[in-house]
């Protein structure tokens, strides 16, 4: 789900009038401090002190969000959409209190150090959260056939699997290449394994590796020359695109260019031939799903490779920043 939308608005509402406020208040304090003092005020003086242990109060708070998904789920403390809301408009708000706290000055290296890294981190925020924004509804319109992330090589053997049967209706001897070795084969491997230690009476049956998942085609008996074609589209084309890797520039990774191809093989084959064409089309178009999925996946969660670690970082460095700002204050 996007994280902003209609159904999302009623979390984040008061935490985006919690932030208006906040802004509010901070720059008034601070404009107050500008007047009510001699000279330009510092991080020292009194509100612009309480401006910087609000900001580091919420810093703290915005790291719990980590802790409560890692360690506190159990514990039920408000709604996870609550704790991402608060997450997103209160980290917001902590830019405006930094700066007043510093009076817009950062000061010596430790101090301009952690300002550079907490700014990577509120920006990679900001990404993160438009990314979560837009992404989940492109999926959404882009994505036909939508599968759990981490299933997703595992649909694409069941994929080939299905397709391999397509095959194997026209020509039973038809093979993909026998290097390629797919996670569906090994876990067949591994379930034949275990079989071969235990005895087994009545019927075997293979429920949960997904067979007869493509329905039987009947076909009126055809001779080699006759699937001669369709054959060697299998060998050409669509065994290496049904694979786990991704290759972009793959004639069936272009809907348009897969298309046109599947186009050409259905005009050199018999009309008879035509439902198992489009049986292998079709499986194409859900592999070329779960690519779009990943690669959609992948932006929606690559900012968290900088906004995390940094985020650890800048923890560190404000702990430090408290402790020298007491010793030589």
């Amino acid at each position: 789900m996007a994280l902003f939308t209609r159904q999302t608005w009623p979390q984040h509402r008061p935490w985006i009038i919690a932030l208006v406020i906040g802004v509010v208040v901070c720059l008034g304090l601070f404009c107050y401090s500008v007047f009510a003092s001699q000279g330009w005020p510092s991080g020292s003086s009194g509100i612009c002190l309480s401006l910087g242990i609000a900001a580091a109060a919420l810093m703290v708070f915005e790291a719990l969000l980590g802790v409560r998904k890692k360690w506190l789920r159990v514990w039920r403390i408000g709604s996870a959409r609550m704790w991402l809301a608060a997450h997103i408009w209160l980290g917001i708000l902590i830019l405006p209190l930094t700066l007043c706290h510093a009076g817009f000055s950062w000061g010596g290296w430790l101090n301009q150090t952690l300002m550079w890294l907490f700014l990577v981190v509120w920006f990679s925020g900001i990404i993160g959260a438009l990314l979560q924004t837009i992404l989940p509804t492109l999926m959404f319109e882009q994505v036909q056939s939508e599968t759990v992330y981490s299933q997703i090589d595992r649909m694409t053997a069941l994929i080939r699997a299905d397709a391999l049967r397509v095959f194997h209706q026209l020509n039973s001897k038809f093979k993909f290449d026998p290097t390629f070795h797919d996670q569906l084969s090994e876990e067949r491997a591994q379930l034949e394994q275990k079989r071969q230690n235990y005895r087994v009476s009545g019927v075997v049956r293979s429920a949960g590796l997904a067979t007869g998942r493509v329905a039987v085609i009947d076909l009126p008996g055809m001779s080699a020359g006759e699937t001669k074609e369709i054959e060697q589209f299998g060998k050409d084309y669509v065994d290496s695109f049904l694979r786990p890797e991704i290759d972009d520039a793959h004639p069936l990774a272009d809907a348009k260019k897969s298309q046109a191809l599947f186009r050409t093989l259905k005009s050199h084959v018999e009309p008879e031939m035509l439902k198992p064409v489009d049986m292998l089309e079709a499986l194409c178009g859900r592999r070329r799903d779960l690519i779009r999925q990943k690669k959609i996946h992948f932006w929606l969660h690559v900012w968290l490779l900088l906004h995390l670690p940094i985020s650890v970082v800048v923890m560190v460095l404000l702990a430090v920043h408290i402790v020298v700002s007491i010793l030589y204050w």
